[in-house]
Formats: structure tokens, C-alpha cells, sequence
């Protein structure tokens, strides 16, 4: 991997957990992921293998989680689904301001918004999933898949490098999910 800044090469580094804060929370560490410093100029990097995988994986996991979520967690699962602060709050029944509050933890959700929250996050999900596995069955159609022969499976990869996983898509409240 070469420095995005000076383009010498970088060298890698056997790190510990690496403290993912790029995330938006304080408390993900991460273990198996490679770092990366500039021998020139001193610049560092880490790559992430399957953000979009890991933010899922992650968010769901701060769905489940016992007690109340934490401001950074509610943005988190906000900004997962792409839903915008207004959107929640008129989902949730409160004013922009109040999440604003919730997610800046100048103010605690109720047990109740808690759980709402949480609601709207899980049925969120659910249609954001909903939409990928659509997307990649329609990727399936166009990476032309010419047999399913005896195990093997022949596929034409030269479509394949036009095709990625969209990181948006529009939810039915018409909230872009970025």
C-alpha cells in the first residue's frame, strides 16, 4: 500500500486492537485489521476490511444491548439507516431539538423513546436489507451466471467489476440512507 500523501511505500505494523473512533463510538475495538505507517512521513492508516458489514453488524448489536443507549449509539443507529434527526423525532413524537439532546447526551430518552428507538432501528434494517438482497439479486441477473454444473458454478466475472453494493438507497419515508 503506498501513502495517499507522499506515495512511498508504507510498511505494515502488528498492532493490538485497533480503537475504531472513525465510527462514531468510543468504545469499538477492533482485532484483525491491518495498519499501515509511512516510513517518509509518518502518516498512518488502517484498513478496515467490510466497513458496510460492520457497521451492520454493529448496529445491531447496540440494538440489543441491555440499558439505555448512549447519544453516539442513537446517532449511530440514526445515521446506520440513514435516517435524518427530524425524520426520528417525528417518528419518535418529540422535537429535532430533543434528539439533538438524546444524541449530544445533554438530556436522557425516556425508557419508552428508548425502546421506539429501537423499534424504529430493527424495522429500518430491516427494509435497508431488504433492498440490498433485491439489489444483489438483480447483480446476480446482470454477472451472468451461465451454469450451476456439477458443483461449479460458471459465472461471467468480466460484468463483475461494474457492479458494488450501494451503500444508499431510499427508505419509505423518503429519507435518503447514506
Amino acid at each position: 500500500m503506498k501513502c495517499a500523501e507522499c506515495g512511498t511505500k508504507m510498511n505494515e505494523v502488528e498492532k493490538g486492537p485497533y480503537h475504531y473512533v472513525e465510527s462514531g463510538l468510543d468504545n469499538v475495538y477492533l482485532y484483525g485489521v491491518t495498519e499501515y505507517n509511512c516510513p517518509k512521513c509518518k502518516n498512518k492508516m488502517v484498513r478496515i476490511p467490510r466497513p458496510f458489514q460492520l457497521h451492520i453488524i454493529l448496529a445491531i448489536a447496540i440494538s440489543q444491548k441491555e440499558g439505555h443507549l448512549s447519544g453516539s449509539e442513537i446517532r449511530f443507529l440514526r445515521k446506520e439507516v440513514g435516517m435524518p434527526a427530524k425524520a426520528l423525532a417525528e417518528a419518535v413524537g418529540v422535537t429535532p431539538q430533543s434528539i439533538s439532546r438524546w444524541e449530544n447526551e445533554k438530556e436522557k430518552q425516556s425508557e419508552s423513546h428508548d425502546r421506539l428507538i429501537r423499534y424504529i432501528f430493527r424495522f429500518m434494517m430491516q427494509e435497508r436489507l431488504k433492498t440490498t438482497i433485491n439489489y444483489l439479486e438483480d447483480t446476480l441477473k446482470q454477472a451472468e451466471v451461465v451454469s450451476f454444473k456439477n458443483k461449479r458454478v460458471d459465472v461471467n466475472a468480466d460484468q463483475m467489476r461494474f457492479i458494488s453494493i450501494p451503500n444508499v438507497a431510499v427508505c419509505e419515508c423518503g429519507a435518503s440512507m447514506e
